[in-house]
């Protein structure tokens, strides 16, 4: 695959990338351009995102900061994480990609699951990163019905 601008090569075996459908299945046929020279061109793409694909592709897990055993110090989501998480599905959803699509969203509710050890707090993810979602998703989108519930659940009290 080549990613962002200028582009940037991440090799994956070929047939890792035809079993998840979606996009990738007729797009690395040989009756695509992309499946006849063996380059799938993602100029939107950001380098981190597409990593953590095919690190999940490989490994069928997702690797996050909290995750992460080097990142000792952050054992909570952050909002740039959450950004990230949200990003990932948003990439999964684009490519059709269903299974990481759920991977997603199964580490994003881990995420939510995790308190701040400095005060015992969860934190949820910020109207930017809720909006952003709500602005790149279709109604009834799984991401979206998160969302929602942590939306809620965080401001029910209130």
């Amino acid at each position: 695959m080549w990613i962002g601008k200028p582009l940037e090569a991440i090799r994956v075996h070929k047939s890792c990338l035809e079993d998840r459908g979606g996009f990738f299945t007729p797009a690395l046929r040989a009756a695509w351009k992309e499946g006849q020279e063996n380059k799938t061109p993602l100029p939107q793409g950001e380098i981190d995102i597409v990593a953590t694909y095919v690190e999940w592709l490989y490994s069928g897990k997702i690797f996050t900061v909290h995750s992460d055993p080097s990142h000792k110090s952050v054992e909570y989501a952050t909002q740039e994480e959450y950004w990230f998480i949200a990003s990932l599905y948003l990439f999964a959803e684009k490519y059709l990609d269903d299974g990481f699509a759920n991977a997603v969203i199964d580490t994003f509710a881990e995420a939510l699951d995790l308190p701040n050890p400095d005060d015992g707090f969860y934190y949820a993810p910020s109207g930017l990163v809720i909006a952003a979602v709500y602005d790149r998703t279709m109604p009834g989108s799984p991401l979206r019905r998160l969302m929602a519930k942590t939306y809620f659940d965080a401001n029910k009290n209130e």
